[in-house]
């Protein structure tokens, strides 16, 4: 959306001028996605994108492997250890104007 903004101004003199300026706003970014959040390793994730206004996703999830760009990734968790493991997701999205958003979810992977 775009809004003109007009600055007046006065001197003591009574002069005047004004100038417009237009300022656009994007509109605003949701960044959301839902997911199981706990199950026995290996354990694959099909993750789900409610996220609105996106035209790029970057999904991190939390266990060092690359970073994906799908609207509806699945992945797979691993956990090698006898202990409970808590992995951190995070999508980030982009709009075609360069804003962002970033939602972040914890899942957990059994031994």
């Amino acid at each position: 959306m775009t809004y003109a903004v007009t600055l007046n101004a006065f001197s003591n003199s009574g002069c005047e001028s004004s100038d417009n300026v237009f300022v656009e706003v994007q509109p605003q970014l949701n960044a959301d996605f839902s997911s199981p959040n706990e199950g026995c390793a290996p354990y694959e994730v099909q993750f789900e994108n409610f996220s609105n206004g996106a035209l790029q996703y970057q999904w991190n999830f939390g266990d060092n492997s690359p970073i994906q760009s799908q609207l509806n990734p699945a992945h797979l968790f691993e956990n090698e250890t006898e202990d409970i493991v808590v992995y951190t997701v995070t999508l980030t999205i982009e709009s075609y104007a360069g804003c962002t958003d970033t939602f972040t979810f914890r899942h957990f992977g059994l031994s």
